[in-house]
């Protein structure tokens, strides 16, 4: 009962007068980023397919993607200690929600796979930063309840966005133009980012 009763006071303490402001943006941070890259991790393989007509070669882009990812995640931290944790989400979900948006130039070019290799390093290196941002939000009594809730919220954005995607594309919106559409969410996500007050 006390071990419940302390968790429910955690839950609490998100929403405290304190905590209210940088918690939502947090959760719409990680909502966006969340979905984001759950969007391309679901439709990338099938966007290259469609546009080769080479189910192989949608595959290879989904193996790029990942191994752009892999290194995302390993550098991320390094890099954030060079020039700032914010700075660095920014800046590669930027650059994630630029690539997005010229898909069809990456597609129609040789720089196919380096695209798709950027992509992974940009929008999971992004993403995850958002946990370090979130560690560095609240204090240890109860940061790890801060951080599940984040990547709670989150993960209805990686519920959503693949769903959404699939309603727009039985409407007539193409997958590329899907990509376009969905660059936005990283940019909802590196602007909120900016705003949230971190401690150094």
């Amino acid at each position: 009962d006390s071990q419940n009763t302390n968790h429910e006071i955690s839950i609490l303490n998100l929403f405290s007068k304190k905590y209210l402001n940088q918690t939502f943006k947090l959760w719409i941070a990680f909502f966006f980023s969340f979905g984001c890259l759950y969007f391309l991790l679901s439709w990338i393989p099938k966007l290259v397919s469609e546009y080769s007509t080479s189910l192989s070669l949608g595959i290879s882009a989904g193996t790029v993607f990942n191994l752009g990812a892999f290194f995302g995640i390993v550098t991320q931290g390094y890099i954030s200690s060079k020039f700032g944790l914010k700075k660095t989400i920014l800046s590669f979900l930027v650059i994630t929600s630029f690539i997005m948006s010229q898909i069809e130039f990456f597609l129609s070019s040789d720089l196919i796979f380096i695209g798709f290799a950027f992509l992974g390093f940009t929008i999971q290196g992004g993403f995850v930063g958002l946990y370090s941002i979130a560690a560095r939000i609240y204090p240890g009594n109860f940061r790890t309840t801060g951080i599940g809730w984040g990547i709670g919220i989150g993960r209805l954005g990686a519920i959503l966005a693949p769903y959404m995607a699939g309603i727009f594309i039985s409407y007539g919106i193409g997958i590329s133009a899907n990509f376009m559409i969905f660059a936005i969410t990283a940019l909802i996500s590196a602007t909120i980012t900016y705003f949230i007050t971190i401690k150094h």
